[in-house]
């Protein structure tokens, strides 16, 4: 089975009312080199994972803990469990409750302290989340933006777990949001540890330096406002449909809805020569919460999703191929004629001021609002006039997501992505233009073979063919 059979298989395996899968956003169904296998790789629970050369989903063995989600940098996976809106709902309830203090707890974590917790202090001091690896950069910056003081991330015993890759990718995530709130003037810090709050627990202290409670009352039913008839009818209800649902399929009147062809699954090219291409909303996200954050302070930043590329012109072939398959934008062609006056050598880079990605915004109590602009969602098509008139490459970090697409399918090695981007460049003022040589022939036109051959062959071979 190929790459692109064997992610579209994969992809499909786990779509479920706890994960949401966009087949057309993945960057290994969308070119063959790219094979891109993040989501595999930060599985925790083995529902994706590799046997041998194969891809292989187990969805049974799915949690809905979103490590996966947070780890495609084209949120082509998107958990429904723990959606971006609610993960923001509880960040801001943790904030809240804790006077600036948020913490994040995996649920190993909070089994560790169960009975050193107050059962009131979940939900709102203490976020619960089954996997820290499923926060992001810009939940991250989100708990500066609404100012922290600082932020716990409480790990369970990550080497003896289970769910090791989400702990090993929330440390990488976490380091890297360090730096970026830092680089916009918060004196955040974010603690990675395996101890829970003093503030958290309540209690009396013990010997092992835990606390204890009274037991509490039990829990409300997830059932809230049913009594316990209505909930015995209600799952009676849902075994009578899965039932009558079995019994459809095997006398062979199921309604089975018709697999949409490849093409349209993956997408089509469209009239710029380009896949479709969007912003993720997270992107926006981040950026909207570093702007409230502040003014930025350094020169170069660094960021685990976002990037910079520069190419060897000495090996670039000009096909702009990586172009075609960037999946936000971040890449576009020019296809400008300049003069001959303005030309410039192929391969030198210029600046130019490109159009912002997303302002920053702010809701009615001063806090940065979560409602992404519908625009955000798709790379804009407009190309600045400073740079309409070049032929060549624009590229706009503060579109890049790092999904290393380019660099992956570049068949000449010429692109190479870089996590330290300058200042300008991160924040949208400046994109790079990446100057080419405009072809001498255009297709489809009466005398195009001709001009390629020409260009190819040279005219003293060419005498020979006509």
């Amino acid at each position: 089975m190929g790459i692109l059979e064997s992610m579209l298989a994969l992809l499909g395996a786990i779509e479920s009312d706890a994960v949401t899968v966009n087949p057309a956003r993945c960057i290994s169904v969308r070119h063959l080199r790219a094979q891109c296998q993040r989501c595999v790789d930060s599985c925790t629970t083995g529902a994706l994972a590799r046997e041998g050369s194969e891809l292989v989903a187990r969805p049974e063995l799915c949690i809905g803990c979103g490590t996966c989600a947070a780890a495609c940098p084209t949120s082509a996976i998107e958990t429904a469990a723990l959606s971006d809106d609610a993960l923001t709902s509880m960040m801001r309830t943790s904030v809240k409750a804790t006077k600036g203090h948020p913490v994040f707890a995996c649920e190993k974590a909070v089994a560790r302290y169960r009975d050193a917790l107050d059962p009131a202090q979940l939900g709102r001091e203490v976020a619960e989340v089954k996997c820290l690896g499923r926060l992001d950069e810009s939940a991250l910056a989100g708990l500066a933006a609404y100012r922290s003081f600082d932020a716990t991330l409480v790990c369970g015993d990550c080497e003896n777990c289970p769910q090791a890759p989400g702990g090993a990718q929330v440390r990488k995530i976490a380091a890297s949001s360090q730096g970026l709130v830092r680089a916009f003037g918060s004196a955040m810090d974010i603690r990675i540890t395996d101890q829970m709050p003093d503030h958290c627990l309540t209690g009396v202290s013990t010997k092992h330096g835990l606390f204890r409670r009274e037991k509490a009352a039990a829990a409300p039913s997830p059932a809230s406002g049913m009594d316990r008839r209505e909930v015995f009818s209600s799952a009676k209800n849902a075994v009578t449909t899965q039932a009558a649902d079995l019994a459809a399929e095997a006398l062979g009147i199921a309604q089975v809805p018709e697999e949409p062809p490849l093409k349209n699954r993956v997408g089509k090219i469209n009239s710029e020569g380009t896949l479709p291409q969007f912003v993720p909303s997270r992107r926006t996200r981040l950026y909207n919460y570093l702007g409230h954050i502040g003014a930025p302070q350094a020169e170069t930043v660094s960021s685990a999703t976002i990037g910079t590329i520069s190419i060897d012109a000495e090996k670039c072939r000009q096909c702009r191929m990586c172009a075609t398959f960037c999946p936000t934008g971040a890449l576009r062609r020019l296809n400008g004629e300049p003069e001959p006056a303005a030309a410039t050598k192929a391969g030198e880079y210029r600046r130019t001021a490109p159009n912002k990605l997303a302002s920053a915004a702010l809701d009615g109590s001063g806090a940065p609002s979560t409602d992404i602009p519908a625009e955000a969602h798709s790379a804009a098509a407009d190309i600045p006039p400073s740079a309409a008139a070049e032929y060549g490459l624009l590229h706009r970090p503060a579109a890049c997501v790092q999904c290393r697409a380019c660099e992956q399918i570049c068949p000449v090695d010429a692109i190479t992505v870089s996590d330290t981007i300058p200042l300008a460049e991160f924040m949208g003022k400046q994109a790079v233009v990446f100057r080419m040589t405009p072809p001498v022939w255009k297709p489809n036109q009466p005398d195009s073979m001709y001009l390629k051959i020409h260009e190819v062959i040279g005219p003293e071979l060419e005498m020979c063919m006509f």
